[in-house]
């Protein structure tokens, strides 16, 4: 039976968009040419025109009815709450309008970032069909447009967000969420602040316009990035754990600490990503490591490299340093990490060359320079 048959609506769609790919080219995909760079400009422009479009025509469809008509076509209806003797007001109508709204726009944003995922993956030549991993760089791609997270870390044992507990890791995903609602009523107190306390209700509510456009851009530019960030980490990842193992196959104390170093990763990351799991699983099969649901770790791991010797933490230094970039983001917190086992001799690049990395592989332009550092 075809297991495409019992995806959802979208996953079949993504997938029938990205199998149009055909033959790889023969650029390497980990340094993106001047025609390449120059049609994903233009990919990039068009889908965050139409995107900031998307929500700001959303708002204007949603409010323009609202003021014209008003209660002759959303009418106001006094709701009794059950327990008590309070009675509010509310607009049954207005609400199914506003959800029907949200539901055409996300289903538009889906076919606008599939479709831009698959424009670019197109321009670059990926995923190759005759590459033995197509299956799974294909899976990634549909990931991205989807804004879906990939989750086979779990498969191997790795947990990014161990140390965490069940509160934090709650409060930890709610922050990361309603980013467009809070923001659009923040800026609406601010509008109001501003224009005093008799500003028409329409005047505060057409200020959503920019805040919408702007999250809706600002979104399908997230997905752009990731989707450039899966492409070009593939030939990168391969090429830097044959390095990795070519200098370091015959230290037995090496193998004994990839997971841990794996696993360091993906707690400096605090989420899931495909390129981790990638460079972990190409890893774990070069040093011929069995992969565990369960692996062990090394208590207290940070004080076991403080005292290891200098081929090991250069080692784990490679590992953790080019696991922090290959995702395409480098933040504070780890800027503070890195920063603190460059203090400890534990890493021995300096913030300023990791960020230079971070930008080469952000412009398309490879990792060689730290690969064969």
């Amino acid at each position: 039976m075809d297991t495409r048959s019992r995806k959802s609506f979208w996953e079949r769609f993504a997938y029938k968009e990205l199998s149009k790919i055909g033959p790889g080219t023969d650029d390497p995909l980990e340094r993106l040419s001047k025609q390449e760079l120059g049609s994903i400009r233009q990919i990039r422009l068009r889908t965050l025109t139409k995107a900031a479009l998307a929500g700001a025509t959303g708002v204007i469809v949603l409010y323009t009815p609202y003021y014209l008509f008003g209660e002759s076509l959303f009418p106001i209806r006094q709701l009794h709450l059950p327990f008590t003797e309070k009675i509010i007001d509310i607009e049954y109508e207005y609400y199914g309008y506003s959800l029907i709204l949200v539901l055409i726009e996300i289903w538009y944003l889906n076919l606008l970032n599939i479709k831009s995922v698959a424009k670019i993956a197109r321009a670059c030549g990926f995923p190759d069909e005759i590459n033995e991993d197509y299956e799974n760089n294909l899976s990634a791609l549909i990931a991205v447009g989807l804004e879906k997270k990939h989750k086979q870390l779990q498969s191997i044992g790795i947990n990014p967000y161990m140390g965490l507990s069940q509160w934090k890791l709650f409060a930890y995903q709610i922050a990361i969420r309603f980013k467009a609602l809070l923001t659009n009523i923040l800026f609406k107190m601010l509008i109001s602040r501003l224009l005093g306390r008799y500003v028409l209700r329409a005047v505060i509510d057409l200020v959503g316009i920019p805040v919408y456009a702007f999250w809706n851009a600002y979104a399908s530019s997230v997905i752009i990035r990731e989707a450039l960030v899966r492409i070009m980490a593939p030939p990168l990842i391969k090429k830097f754990v044959d390095q990795i193992y070519a200098v370091h196959n015959q230290n037995d104390d090496i193998k004994q600490i990839v997971y841990d170093s794996l696993q360091s990763i993906s707690v400096s990351k605090r989420s899931y990503h495909y390129n981790h799991f990638l460079l972990s699983i190409s890893l774990l099969n070069k040093f011929d490591i069995p992969v565990k649901e369960n692996p062990y770790f090394i208590d207290d791991f940070h004080d076991y490299m403080r005292n290891a010797d200098q081929d090991v933490k250069n080692a784990y230094s490679k590992v953790l340093v080019f696991g922090i970039i290959i995702d395409g983001k480098v933040s504070k917190r780890e800027i503070i990490l890195l920063e603190k086992m460059k203090a400890e001799n534990i890493v021995p690049y300096t913030i300023d060359e990791i960020r230079n990395w971070a930008t080469d592989f952000d412009a398309g332009r490879g990792l060689d320079s730290f690969i064969y550092k």
